[in-house]
């Protein structure tokens, strides 16, 4: 798997990043009832909103794609939120991690690529 930034990392930036992706990854799993109709709604709102005609991110023009947050601890007791989003989930190869820190310049994007997404499905 690449990951593709443009901040230099620590080893230990790495290997957080890696924990919050695998905590992102078990949240997949169902967990409660109805979930099948919101993810439902949810299709139906982003094919609405690839319909519309306006400027779209790139994001935005992955009609299918899936996402996940969770809520997020980094070190010196900063908070935030960590998002996974595939960018096609029938192909299962382009992902994107996204950090949202409570401070300045909390943003943070990695984009990561699944090289065997048939044999190492993420979801």
């Amino acid at each position: 798997m690449r990951v593709a930034c443009w901040l230099r990392l620590s080893r230990a930036d790495i290997v957080w990043a890696g924990a919050i992706l695998l905590a992102a990854l078990l949240i997949h799993l169902p967990t409660a009832l109805g979930q099948e109709e919101s993810e439902q709604a949810l299709l139906a709102s982003q094919a609405a909103d690839y319909r519309n005609e306006a400027a779209k991110t790139i994001v935005d023009l992955q009609q299918f794609r899936h996402s996940e947050s969770i809520a997020v601890e980094g070190s010196g007791n900063r908070s935030g939120r960590a998002t996974l989003i595939n960018l096609s989930p029938q192909i299962n190869t382009w992902f994107l991690l996204t950090f949202d820190w409570d401070a300045p310049h909390g943003h943070l994007t990695y984009h990561l690529e699944n090289p065997s997404p048939g044999i190492k499905p993420f979801t």
